[in-house]
């Protein structure tokens, strides 16, 4: 038989449990098979309490609408970042840095030739890369839980791999890119980019070590 010990963690409005053995001297008879639980310190018996070692929250859960409005305003805080990068990219192929991405990624990727780039990144910025068609495309999805998601990119197109990491971080999912090692620099410059415009952006480096929730693979760098 066990006595749980039950205490408030100051700060985060928890209650942490600790099981302790009733032959112990910790273990008043009087406490024995009971726990004292809240602040006001009421009794209750052993079988009515969750396993010990458990955290327990006391803030009241969230509602799914509660959480829904907030996966939402996620989607909009996503909107606004994805529009600034198409702002940022209205200049590429003009810049000196953007020049020197488009000259490493030819060099990654014989196939690459720099109007075949440039036309891929005006395609990004026109079709993905609009607040309104963001914002239109948005509002037919509910919003699930995020998840750490990881993106296994391919490199055959210049930046074939980017529609997946968009529509990961408007799922509010937390992405890890590998990219393909024929489509790195410009994968790379649009992750910088990124996290320029807002540095808490929730994407990492692919590490093979970590466990996944969801794994989106393409290509053949597996």
């Amino acid at each position: 038989c066990y006595t749980l010990k039950v205490g408030f963690v100051h700060g985060k409005g928890q209650f942490v449990t600790e099981s302790i053995p009733n032959d112990t001297p910790r273990a008043p008879a009087r406490l024995r098979n009971t726990a004292r639980v809240g602040t006001h310190g009421a009794s209750q018996p052993l079988a009515a309490l969750p396993r010990p070692g458990k955290l327990y929250d006391r803030r009241p859960r969230e509602g799914v609408g509660a959480r829904t409005e907030k996966l939402r305003y996620t989607m909009k805080a996503m909107i606004d970042i994805l529009t600034e990068l198409g702002v940022r990219l209205a200049t590429f192929g003009k810049s000196e840095q953007s020049l020197r991405i488009i000259g490493q990624a030819t060099e990654e990727n014989e196939w690459f030739s720099r109007e075949n780039i440039l036309m891929a990144v005006d395609a990004i910025r026109e079709e993905f890369l609009s607040a309104d068609k963001l914002q239109r495309w948005a509002t037919q999805y509910t919003p699930s839980r995020a998840r750490r998601t990881a993106i296994i990119m391919a490199g055959n197109i210049p930046l074939v791999g980017f529609f997946d990491l968009l529509c990961a971080l408007m799922a509010g999912h937390r992405v890890a890119v590998k990219p393909s090692s024929k489509d790195r620099a410009l994968t790379n410059y649009i992750i910088e980019l990124l996290q320029d415009i807002s540095p808490s952006i929730p994407i990492e480096a692919y590490d093979e070590q970590t466990a996944y929730d969801m794994v989106i693979a393409t290509g053949s760098d597996l």
